[in-house]
């Protein structure tokens, strides 16, 4: 798993990894998924089963985070997310604070049931991300008066 990175400490935790499987959006693909390269990286935000855990000490709140529909609830009232067919997956919240960037497989891949978000939606979510991040950096700067 990690080792074309020849770092024998980085190869020893990879190999206690488990692979699993998660329900995630493909936010961006940083390279171009050539045959002649095994992988590409993408940079992914995870789906979650409902809403996020209030972090206090990580200035993060249960409201930073995005219905998908069919789930609806959100305590500032904010619209799920629209996707191109009905997702199969109940109360999943696309968290603001949860990605990670992975390695993909270059293989032929058939998106016959993939789940799509528009362009429109996605503009919709990266505001709703943007004000996530204000009220992170707030609570943030908040905490910072107070260790004064």
């Amino acid at each position: 798993m990690a080792e074309c990175l020849d770092d024998s400490r980085l190869t020893a935790v990879a190999s206690k990894l488990t692979p699993r499987k998660y329900i995630a959006f493909v936010d961006s693909v940083y390279d171009f998924p050539l045959r002649r390269h095994p992988w590409h990286r993408c940079f992914i935000r995870f789906v979650g089963v409902g809403m996020p855990k209030d972090e206090p000490e990580e200035f993060k709140t249960s409201s930073m985070c995005t219905p998908i529909e069919p789930c609806s609830e959100h305590p500032a009232g904010r619209e799920s997310l629209q996707t191109s067919k009905p997702f199969p997956f109940p109360n999943c919240y696309q968290h603001s604070f949860v990605w990670a960037t992975v390695r993909i497989p270059t293989r032929d891949i058939h998106h016959d049931d993939a789940v799509i978000v528009s362009f429109e939606e996605r503009v919709r979510h990266e505001q709703y991300l943007s004000e996530d991040w204000a009220q992170h950096q707030a609570l943030r700067a908040q905490q910072s008066e107070y260790d004064f």
